[in-house]
């Protein structure tokens, strides 16, 4: 891929969903950036409860070696209504530079829509 280029795939069912992400970009210093992740998840209980899985790179200067950082997420997912979730999720955090970063982290999310 060029610099600028983005590229996406989505597969989407009542029971499985699919997606993955890649991107190359410039900022305005010219510092060429990219990144991309790969997702799926699976619905236990279709449209209720759901688990994912979750790679994803991204490396913030192309020109420096070993600058990367790599994320592994697995999280569970409850949805109480179709415009209310919850979802728990840990994260294995792996960074790739001169101070190699191991900050694994769990994280709980309630997300409410307003429509």
């Amino acid at each position: 891929m060029t610099p600028d280029e983005f590229l996406e795939s989505v597969y989407r069912s009542q029971v499985v969903n699919a997606l993955a992400d890649r991107n190359n970009d410039v900022d305005s210093s010219a510092t060429r950036r990219s990144g991309y992740y790969v997702q799926g998840s699976y619905f236990i209980v279709p449209k209720v409860f759901d688990v994912l899985l979750k790679y994803d790179s991204y490396d913030p200067n192309l020109s420096k070696s070993n600058n990367y950082s790599s994320n592994y997420t697995f999280s569970f997912g409850y949805s109480f209504t179709p415009y209310t979730r919850l979802q728990a999720a840990y994260i294995f955090q792996r960074g790739h530079s001169v101070a190699v970063i191991k900050d694994n982290y769990a994280a709980i999310r309630l997300q409410i829509g307003f429509y």
